[in-house]
């Protein structure tokens, strides 16, 4: 007969290898890293594009900007993807015009969505959001945006927040 055991808070103890005092820990969920081929502006943290946060934005440098370039997002782990959508503020000055979407079947990236334009409608600090429609879901565990053309009024282009579902 086996016996469930529960730590402290309730959670359940594995049977080989438990942690040791009053609380299992049960691992913090992986949380997705963005790496890109475009030099970051201060200390805009590429992180910032996927922390769950449309206050926080990354941007590229202020001058020097040239297309094409990518912005990667690694999962860490299968993930159904059928939507990706952008978040920027001061969109209209800032934001990403013209971008291929991507995923990685494991030994190449395939375009799922070329050519995709977006219209940004202002130039304020609200943050405003576009989604690119995947023709269909893929599981994947990389997503690449490669950005072919954005606005530059300041020099530089911005993501405040990359999210697929």
């Amino acid at each position: 007969m086996t016996q469930d055991i529960k730590d402290y808070f309730g959670n359940a103890v594995p049977p080989t290898a438990p942690d040791r005092g009053f609380h299992q820990f049960t691992g913090a969920p992986l949380q997705p890293v963005v790496t890109t081929s475009y030099a970051t502006l201060g200390n805009s943290h590429a992180y910032r594009m996927v922390d769950g946060n449309t206050a926080t934005a990354w941007s590229s440098v202020s001058s020097g900007v040239t297309f094409p370039g990518t912005i990667d997002v690694d999962f860490r782990r299968p993930t159904s993807v059928g939507t990706v959508t952008l978040h920027t503020a001061f969109a209209t000055g800032q934001g990403i015009k013209q971008l291929d979407v991507q995923t990685w079947n494991g030994s190449a990236w395939v375009t799922q969505a070329a050519g995709q334009q977006l219209a940004w409608s202002g130039n304020t600090s609200t943050v405003e959001q576009r989604t690119i429609t995947l023709p269909q879901r893929v599981t994947t565990e990389r997503l690449r945006l490669t950005v072919r053309d954005a606005n530059l009024q300041w020099g530089n282009f911005a993501l405040y927040e990359i999210q697929a579902a």
